[in-house]
């Protein structure tokens, strides 16, 4: 704990390298100038496990910044029964986890009262494709979009799961989730009391090039409050989107009820 960094202020792990954390403590490291991974900045292949990332801080991947030039790059990351907390994003996306060109596997995992300036407070996954099965976000805060995950990039392979966002609050737009990638699935998720100062206090679907479909099956949004769309918004979009067995109830939309 307590280290610093320009980048990785806990742990800098290289291209080749195959990192696996178990049983851990990541807690009030930083790195600082223009950086990425407070806790971790891995180019390599990473499994953590039932590890706790906490109270990091850097410009972008508070808590740990996880990252590829090839969207094709076949190293893979698995993160299951692990506690993201406390952590921020000072300068710009991802409080508590930065993902970028990587397949990532996210399991029983929590992320909590994270912050990011910019996009992500939980999570920010700008490019690869990505699984959340069983995952909570609560109380993570954006300076623009996607309190609890901002979902962006042309990749269209991102599926959340099983999953619960919480008290999230985004200053502009998807206090729970904020999307502008293609291909989105959610399933079997509930959006609670999350808020937005603009747009879609749930989910803002800020999607424009694409025409795969975005797909909300036995999702539910209850008590969510923005601007314009308690639940849900979508701005300019192009592709389909399929809703089924959707609940929305009890949300807020300042601009018409």
């Amino acid at each position: 704990s307590e280290n610093r960094s320009k980048n990785g202020g806990g742990i800098y792990a290289y291209r080749t390298s195959q990192l696996a954390i178990v049983d851990s403590a990541i807690i009030s490291n930083s790195a600082i100038g223009g950086s990425y991974g407070g806790g971790i900045l891995n180019y390599g292949s990473l499994n953590l496990t039932s590890s706790t990332i906490a109270r990091n801080r850097s410009d972008y991947g508070g808590g740990a910044s996880v990252w590829s030039a090839n969207i094709d790059d076949p190293a893979s990351i698995s993160i299951s029964n692990s506690l993201f907390a406390d952590n921020a994003a000072t300068g710009g996306d991802g409080g508590g986890l930065h993902l970028f060109g990587r397949s990532a596997d996210i399991v029983l995992t929590r992320f909590v009262s994270n912050s990011a300036t910019a996009r992500g407070g939980g999570l920010i996954r700008d490019s690869g494709s990505a699984r959340l099965l069983d995952v909570t976000f609560a109380g993570n805060r954006s300076g623009i979009n996607g309190g609890g995950v901002s979902i962006r990039g042309t990749n269209p392979r991102m599926s959340i799961d099983r999953s619960l966002f919480v008290n999230n609050h985004a200053d502009q737009s998807g206090g729970g989730v904020s999307n502008s990638a293609p291909g989105v699935w959610l399933t079997n998720t509930t959006f609670s009391e999350n808020t937005a100062g603009a747009n879609g206090g749930g989910f803002a679907d800020l999607s424009t090039g694409s025409p795969e479909p975005i797909r909300l099956v036995h999702v539910s949004f209850v008590g969510n409050s923005a601007n314009s769309g308690g639940a849900l918004h979508r701005l300019n979009a192009v592709n389909t989107l399929y809703m089924t067995s959707t609940l929305i109830s009890r949300t807020v939309d300042n601009t018409g009820g």
